[in-house]
């Protein structure tokens, strides 16, 4: 459940973020562009004689066949608090129910064509108060540290496709010859809103977002809720609630889950910028990693 929600809300803050930041970009970025930004972000693709805005669009948020579209997400994290109503609270249940008949009734035409802000604002604040209604009426036992595993994540997971799809595009604006400060600086301000990070970030380094500072912020700042490091450092917390195990064997989710985070606390952003992509596959590859055995050891019946 908690997957499902936080990958809903990371794609609908990005798709946001990055639709209407083009409209005020130093120069013309094409809309192309910020349309396959857009499409890699949410994993998806479309055939090239397909791909224009309203196909885009409906593909991300609508699109049932996409397993990782909003409309999707919603139903898959629907029918997981429906199989645990025993365990969840009343209001946790009809904030998730609410938000699904928001989805499947919205007017999609209108999405497509008019309503992009509305449906995504919409989207976050319904998650907002799910997110609430989850730590605020829930007993925080076994079951909701389950729920929290979940959304810290698909947390981390997302931070680091959002930071490989905008290292992507930048490397695309400068391989057309298209480089200044002003676009860098543009780039980064969309990838740090899209993750709600840019005003802690300028408060945190107190001054405009630089790559550097990004990176080390999203990455390495074990005291912001939504870096890669901070997710990881809560996931051997909960992890560690649900496990019986006191010296966990070196193949379990919580030992992986503590060897990646210990890893992750001792790397210096200069040691990261040697090659970012590299790194950024090989954390996904390693944070789906404990999630797989996170099933197989908690989850297979």
């Amino acid at each position: 459940m908690g997957r499902y929600l936080e990958r809903i809300e990371h794609t609908a803050r990005y798709t946001k973020v990055n639709y209407f930041s083009a409209m005020d970009a130093p120069i013309l970025i094409k809309k192309q562009l910020v349309l396959n930004s857009i499409l890699r972000m949410n994993g998806a693709t479309l055939p090239k004689k397909d791909f224009n805005e309203q196909n885009v669009l409906q593909t991300v948020a609508f699109d049932k066949k996409n397993p990782t579209s909003i409309i999707t997400s919603i139903i898959y994290a629907r029918e997981n608090a429906r199989g645990a109503r025993d365990i969840i609270s009343t209001e946790l249940w009809e904030s998730i129910n609410k938000y699904y008949h928001f989805v499947l009734n919205y007017n999609q035409e209108a999405y497509r064509t008019k309503a992009l802000f509305d449906f995504t604002q919409n989207s976050i604040e319904q998650l907002t108060i799910i997110k609430g209604q989850m730590d605020g009426t829930l007993v925080h036992n076994e079951a909701w540290s389950i729920i929290k595993l979940g959304i810290y994540l698909e947390r981390a997971a997302q931070i680091l496709r959002a930071i490989k799809t905008k290292w992507d595009d930048i490397q695309t604006l400068r391989g057309n010859e298209i480089e200044n400060i002003s676009l860098l600086s543009h780039q980064l301000a969309a990838l740090l809103r899209g993750l709600e990070s840019f005003d802690m970030s300028r408060k945190h380094y107190r001054r405009a977002p630089n790559l550097n500072d990004s990176l080390e912020f999203l990455l390495l700042n074990d005291r912001f809720p939504r870096s890669v490091l901070s997710c990881l450092r809560k996931v051997t917390q909960q992890i560690h609630v649900i496990s019986d195990a006191k010296t966990p064997s070196k193949d379990s989710a919580e030992f992986l889950a503590n060897k990646k985070y210990s890893g992750l606390k001792h790397l210096t952003i200069e040691e990261i910028n040697e090659d970012l992509p590299s790194f950024i596959l090989k954390t996904e590859y390693d944070i789906y990693l404990i999630g797989n055995k996170l099933v197989e050891e908690y989850f297979s019946f």
